[in-house]
């Protein structure tokens, strides 16, 4: 992957944490916008984010400059120069290596300070990822995602065009606020449907057929909303100002059609898996209770919202080339397969 054609002509990178293993590139030419710009490491446990105030620190000095990027073509330009003429820096974040690999460049302007974002995809999975959520972000509601502004092909791969959003990372913790149900009220999209009508009852029948027809069963007591589905719902991807107001980022695994609380399910299933480091029989009785405390669902039906998101999470990670007998995969596999 060429990442470093993402970066303006002539700039001196500086990687982090190594230059050798490089998670961040940065380009700024200042201490105070190096250390800016550092902050787009991801960090988001109480350990990673010392880690990450070392290394911004260590890169904010000068430390880990790698070769000058030597760009003969005009291809970052011709990417954004007609959106964006007065950028000047960028921070790129590598995204974890496979065949889903995506890369994401935050724009910098020295008057206006972060004003965009580049999503860069290469492989055919990856490529979809990226479609998908070029499709979704058309389609939601306007003000709960970035706006889209170019969709195209780039180098050897796509490029999405961001603008950005401004708001404060939310701690994360496994009891999300209040305002996160709000959020998520918002992208109900039609009044309740019986499962036989549902939209999203049958995309799922669609794919994956009788694996998950005894929990679509459990649903058919009630009539449920048609909802947009973030489909990685999740702290990190989630940035919040004033009220209750928010945005998500990252909508790569969308639906534009689907059943409510899946969403919400994921959420504290990641928190419990990425930050908590509960086994998948602990998260689950714990988002079962918090399901039963805040909505007015049986227990059958909670059974089978979260088997259902649990297998749906399996299958996507397996379509994005991850081994079976991978960590990852074993644990959404333990979700769904757990006995009550």
């Amino acid at each position: 992957m060429r990442a470093l054609s993402l970066f303006p002509p002539d700039a001196e990178i500086r990687a982090l944490p190594t230059s050798k293993s490089p998670r961040l590139l940065l380009a700024g030419s200042t201490v105070k916008r190096r250390w800016q710009e550092s902050a787009f490491y991801p960090a988001h446990r109480r350990i990673a984010k010392c880690y990450r105030f070392f290394l911004r620190l260590k890169v904010a000095t000068g430390l880990g400059l790698m070769a000058p990027v030597v760009n003969h073509h005009a291809s970052f330009n011709e990417l954004i120069g007609d959106i964006f003429p007065d950028v000047d820096s960028a921070a790129l974040l590598i995204g974890t290596a496979g065949p889903n690999q995506k890369n994401t460049i935050q724009l910098w302007s020295r008057e206006r300070g972060v004003v965009g974002y580049i999503k860069y995809a290469e492989t055919h999975i990856a490529r979809s990822r990226l479609a998908n959520e070029f499709k979704m972000l058309e389609c939601i509601p306007k003000g709960v995602g970035p706006e889209v502004l170019k969709y195209t092909s780039f180098n050897d791969g796509n490029a999405l065009v961001l603008s950005p959003i401004v708001g404060r990372a939310m701690p994360v913790s496994m009891h999300p606020p209040s305002w996160i149900h709000g959020f998520l009220n918002g992208l109900q999209i039609s009044p309740c449907v019986g499962i036989e009508e549902h939209p999203g009852v049958k995309i799922f029948q669609a794919k994956y057929g009788s694996a998950v027809l005894p929990w679509l069963e459990s649903l058919s007591h009630r009539k449920w909303p048609v909802v947009f589905y973030h489909g990685d719902f999740a702290p990190w991807n989630l940035l919040h100002w004033s009220g209750r107001n928010a945005a998500a980022i990252d909508w790569e695994y969308g639906l534009s059609e689907s059943i409510p609380h899946l969403d919400l399910i994921h959420y504290l299933l990641q928190v419990g898996r990425l930050i908590r480091f509960w086994t998948p029989r602990q998260t689950r009785v714990f988002v079962i209770n918090y399901m039963l405390r805040h909505f007015s669902l049986d227990l059958e039906e909670i059974e089978g919202l979260v088997r259902l998101l649990a297998y749906h999470v399996y299958r996507e990670a397996i379509a994005d080339g991850h081994l079976e007998n991978t960590n990852r995969v074993l644990w959404w596999r333990s979700v769904w397969e757990c006995e009550k």
